[in-house]
């Protein structure tokens, strides 16, 4: 299963960082896929998750291209989704819906929703608190270890949890991220 660092975060919300090219680099260079939400503004990419905030290096088009394999784009805009899909990028539109569909062919499931699929990429609702703990985890895992992917803003928290000899999860048929040593 793939990790996804939503908006690059691995050990819970950062809002001073997260969706910032810097902070997803980070994830990305120890890895990770990310989630990032990205507007289409005046010819450009900008990052941000309620407004454009980060102009990514040649207007993102230049950490785009390096970081293609890597990268799960939520449009915030219509013409954001149609410029990311017209450029062959990783893109979906998603506002209340339980379901998104990705333009790589990824069924994306939100709040809760039922699995569907061997493409199904499981999103965890941003959480407000800093960490999670164990019970937290093995719940997270469980509910997507059948899943394509897992997103969510504490996918360092589960490495480091699958790494604990005692974890139920760790035996690698079950669960294969290539985040582990």
């Amino acid at each position: 299963m793939l990790l996804i660092a939503n908006r690059g975060n691995l050990f819970g919300r950062n809002p001073e960082r997260e969706n910032s090219p810097d902070y997803l680099n980070e994830a990305i260079n120890q890895g990770y896929h990310v989630m990032v939400d990205a507007w289409w503004v005046e010819g450009c990419f900008w990052f941000g998750k309620n407004h454009p905030t980060y102009k990514p290096i040649g207007g993102g088009m230049e950490w785009l291209s390096y970081a293609v394999n890597s990268v799960w784009i939520r449009a915030k805009s219509a013409e954001t989704f149609v410029r990311a899909h017209d450029l062959g990028l990783n893109v979906f539109w998603q506002q209340s819906d339980m379901y998104a569909y990705s333009t790589w062919g990824h069924l994306l499931g939100f709040y809760g929703a039922a699995q569907a699929g061997d493409q199904f990429v499981h999103v965890v609702p941003a959480a407000e608190v800093v960490t999670v703990d164990s019970l937290e985890i093995d719940n997270m895992i469980r509910s997507a270890e059948s899943s394509h992917a897992l997103c969510c803003d504490h996918v360092g928290a589960i490495v480091n949890h699958l790494l604990e000899p005692s974890c139920p999860h760790s035996d690698p048929r079950h669960i294969s991220i290539s985040q582990i040593a």
